[in-house]
């Protein structure tokens, strides 16, 4: 092995090590939102659709995600809002969170075959993402129908800090996996994320 390759493999090795540490700080992040939101959050009476269709959802999201390459950024569109909204009209908050991951696994696993640190870290960004959604939904709708006006602006500003989670913790592994890139860069890739996922 060469001195080059030797420390490729090290800077490889502390790459992962970083992405497991970032994606253990992500999930206990969305477990503290969790536990804040469970103070308030009411039961929803809302589609009163099943646990199980949800999940289906959101492996089906997983599943037909669209791949766009965006300058020399790789983003994924997925309808992954859909059953997001439905299980926010439907579901208790722990429901939701295991229809969310359990789901998100069955496509991230069987489908894309994510394994290892990625895996990890893909699975803590969804627990983070729905615990945001939650708390937001929660916090504005304050046991209100859910088919009612407040109800809609619960539902938009939940899906919207869903989606700015997940391009903050789009930022965070830009900045670790390519620290010598530039701000601007760094900004117009956050930039595209935000304009495909409201897209």
């Amino acid at each position: 092995m060469t001195p080059r390759t030797a420390t490729d493999g090290v800077a490889a090795g502390r790459s992962r090590l970083r992405a497991a540490h970032l994606a253990v700080v992500i999930a206990l992040a969305g477990v503290v939102v969790l536990w804040q939101m469970a103070r308030f959050a009411a039961p929803v009476h809302g589609f009163g659709l099943p646990w199980w269709s949800i999940m289906l959802g959101f492996a089906a999201a997983e599943i037909a995600s669209i791949h766009l390459r965006v300058r020399r950024d790789a983003h994924s569109i997925s309808l992954v809002e859909v059953p997001l909204l439905f299980g926010l009209a439907s579901l208790a908050p722990l429901a939701l969170i295991s229809a969310r991951l359990v789901g998100g696994a069955a496509g991230l696993v069987l489908w894309r075959r994510q394994r290892g640190e990625k895996l990890l870290f893909n699975l803590s960004l969804l627990l983070l993402e729905t615990a945001a959604a939650l708390s937001i939904y929660h916090g504005i709708l304050l046991g209100a129908d859910p088919v009612s006006p407040r109800g809609w602006v619960a539902a938009g500003a939940a899906v919207a800090a869903s989606i700015a989670v997940g391009a903050g913790a789009l930022t965070v592994v830009l900045r670790i996996h390519e620290p010598h890139r530039s701000h601007e860069s760094i900004a117009g890739s956050l930039l595209s994320a935000i304009t495909i996922s409201f897209g």
